[in-house]
């Protein structure tokens, strides 16, 4: 089971791009790498072809999943994300979100699961 999928909202916490959020567009699994909305946006020449024109274009270049983290709006940070089985055998993802004190101390740790983002091909 793959942490970061399709749909996931997440940072790039590393490179040229650290600090930028977006939504996961293309998993590319196999080579560890994921495409994101907006992040890494690379300019390309391109040659013509029979349906397109000649020319330079900007794309989003893939990242490699390594850079990202999940980006949690409850904690309003990236997050790591754990795999673990529910009560059905099925792999759920979640993270965990702690609350501390002034002093540091942790006051309250829960396990949040992430819902699967049904996203339109």
């Amino acid at each position: 089971m793959r942490k970061i999928r399709r749909g996931d909202e997440v940072i790039v916490i590393s490179g040229r791009n650290k600090g930028q959020r977006g939504r996961v567009r293309v998993a590319i699994p196999d080579k560890d790498r994921v495409i994101i909305e907006g992040v890494n946006i690379v300019k390309r020449h391109r040659a013509r072809g029979r349906a397109r024109q000649a020319g330079i274009i900007e794309m989003e270049a893939p990242l490699h999943v390594s850079n990202v983290m999940f980006w949690s709006p409850q904690a309003n940070k990236g997050v790591r994300i754990h795999v673990k089985q529910d009560d059905n055998g099925k792999n759920v993802r979640y993270y965990v979100h702690e609350e501390t004190d002034k002093d540091g101390k942790v006051t309250k740790r829960e396990e949040i699961v992430i819902e699967s983002v049904a996203v339109e091909r």
